[in-house]
């Protein structure tokens, strides 16, 4: 059957011959460009439906891996590329434009750029919802899973924006190096973590009607890769 190997079995496998019976898919109250299916009862969705929900998988050797596996960069959160937005149900975000940057002459860093808009229907900043105000939870990770943190006096600039209903704010996050880091110890990052703690949400916010779509509102942004 066409793409089978692409489903998720939300019961037990059903068989590959039998006959199927496409279902309209919601994902966060947004229809999926592909549908599920019904085969002999039990419904299936696309793996691709998981991403938006902040669930990760990996496809290989003819083996699906559904949910944490493990490792410093495998906290859930929802996935994307460079220039895709993201959205946790309160905050869209898409990040562009990585490049490096220098905060003085012995001192080399990343600038990524980040768009943030508010989703909600009040008034919100991002410490409002979860978010650290001095970005502790936002890091570049690289390949030998070290990362970076984000300049904390600077990042402030966005976190503590009050963002009204549909406006947006644009940044650049800066993260440096520690002072006289040798060139050669200057690698590209290949992910953007932001880590959003939905607990850490104030009283206010959710009297307000604030709430994620997402058990899982943090962002892992890929930067090895493009929409």
């Amino acid at each position: 059957m066409k793409n089978l190997h692409l489903l998720v079995p939300l019961l037990l496998l059903a068989s590959a011959q039998a006959a199927n019976t496409p279902v309209k898919l919601l994902v966060n109250g947004t229809t999926s460009a592909t549908p599920a299916l019904t085969i002999n009862g039990k419904t299936y969705i696309p793996l691709e439906a998981l991403k938006s929900l902040g669930i990760p998988y990996t496809v290989q050797n003819g083996v699906v891996v559904v949910g944490v596996q493990g490792g410093s960069n495998q906290k859930v959160a929802l996935q994307g590329c460079l220039n895709e937005w993201l959205f946790n149900g309160i905050w869209r975000i898409k990040v562009s434009n990585l490049q490096a940057i220098q905060k003085d002459a012995n001192t080399p860093g990343w600038g990524l750029d980040i768009e943030v808009r508010n989703g909600s229907k009040t008034t919100l900043n991002l410490t409002d919802t979860g978010m650290d105000g001095t970005g502790m939870g936002i890091h570049l990770a690289f390949a030998d899973s070290t990362t970076l943190g984000v300049d904390p006096l600077d990042v402030q600039k966005l976190t503590f924006k009050n963002l009204p209903q549909s406006a947006s704010a644009k940044h650049q996050l800066k993260f440096y190096y520690p002072i006289f880091t040798e060139a050669g110890l200057v690698e590209k990052p290949d992910t953007l973590l932001l880590d959003i703690d939905p607990t850490r949400m104030g009283q206010s916010v959710k009297k307000a009607g604030a709430s994620y779509t997402t058990p899982a509102p943090s962002f892992r942004v890929q930067l090895d890769c493009q929409k």
